[in-house]
C-alpha cells in the first residue's frame, strides 16, 4: 500500500479508504483537510456532526469537479452515497463521483434475469450505451446500480429494475431471488485511473415469464 494515503475523519480511529497519492498531488484540499505526508495520512478535520462533514466534502468536490483536474470527478453523479464507520456509523453522504478516489466501499445491487424455454435456461445479457463513460458497449449484468444513502439492497434492486428494464415493482418483489453478496477490490477506477476501487455487491436473480421482455428505461442500454 505504499502508493496509498489513509483516508481519516477527525474523531474516528479507524480508517475510511485508501487516496492515491495521485489523488493527493492533484486536489487543491482545502484547508479543512491534513495531510501527514510521513505517516500518508488524509484527514477531514473541524467537522463534528453529520452535516458539517457531509457539507465540506460536498465542497471539496464541487471545487474539484468545476476545476478538472482529476477525470474521475468530472462526472458528478448527482447521486448522494453514504459513508459508514467500522462500527456501522452513517458518518456522512458524500456525492457518488468521489466514492472511488476516497477509497471509501461502495455498495451496490446486481441481479440476473432468465427465462425458461424450450431449449433451457436463457439469460437476458444487455449491452452497455456507447455513450456510458464506464465500459461503454461492453456487456453487463440483467440489471445494476449503486445504492444511495439511506437505500436497503431489496429497494434498490427493485427501483433498479423499475427504471433500467421497466420490470414492474411488484413482479419484481414477488419472484426476486436473493444469492448472497461478492466483495472486491481493484487498484483502478472504472476509467482506469489509479486508485483504490471497493465493492460489495447484493446479488440477485429472477425467473422472467416467457411473455415479458425488458425494456430499456434510462438510456444505460445500447
Amino acid at each position: 500500500m505504499e502508493d496509498y494515503f489513509y483516508f481519516f475523519i477527525e474523531g474516528y480511529d479507524k480508517l475510511f479508504g485508501y487516496v492515491h497519492h495521485n489523488f493527493v498531488e492533484q486536489v487543491p484540499w482545502p484547508d479543512f483537510w491534513k495531510i501527514d505526508h510521513e505517516k500518508r495520512f488524509l484527514t477531514l478535520t473541524t467537522a463534528d456532526d453529520f452535516e458539517s462533514r457531509s457539507l465540506l466534502m460536498t465542497k471539496t468536490l464541487k471545487a474539484d469537479h468545476e476545476s478538472g483536474n482529476v477525470l474521475a470527478l468530472r462526472r458528478w453523479a448527482n447521486e448522494e452515497f453514504p459513508i459508514y464507520s467500522s462500527s456501522g456509523e452513517h458518518v456522512l453522504n458524500m456525492d457518488g463521483c468521489g466514492v472511488d478516489m476516497l477509497g471509501i466501499i461502495n455498495f451496490s445491487v446486481h441481479m440476473i434475469g432468465w427465462v425458461m424455454t424450450s431449449e433451457g435456461i436463457k439469460i437476458w445479457v444487455p449491452r452497455r450505451a456507447k455513450t456510458k463513460m464506464s465500459f461503454p458497449g461492453m456487456l453487463d449484468n440483467t440489471v445494476g446500480g449503486s445504492l444511495a444513502a439511506g437505500e436497503k439492497p431489496i429497494e434498490g434492486i427493485v427501483h433498479e429494475c423499475e427504471e433500467e428494464i421497466c420490470l414492474d415493482p411488484e413482479y419484481t418483489r414477488s419472484n426476486i431471488r436473493a444469492c448472497g453478496t461478492a466483495s472486491w477490490q481493484m487498484t483502478v477506477t472504472d476509467l482506469l485511473e489509479p486508485a483504490c476501487q471497493r465493492q460489495v455487491q447484493y446479488l440477485y436473480e429472477i425467473e422472467l415469464r416467457q411473455d415479458i421482455v425488458p425494456k430499456i428505461g434510462d438510456g444505460e442500454v445500447g
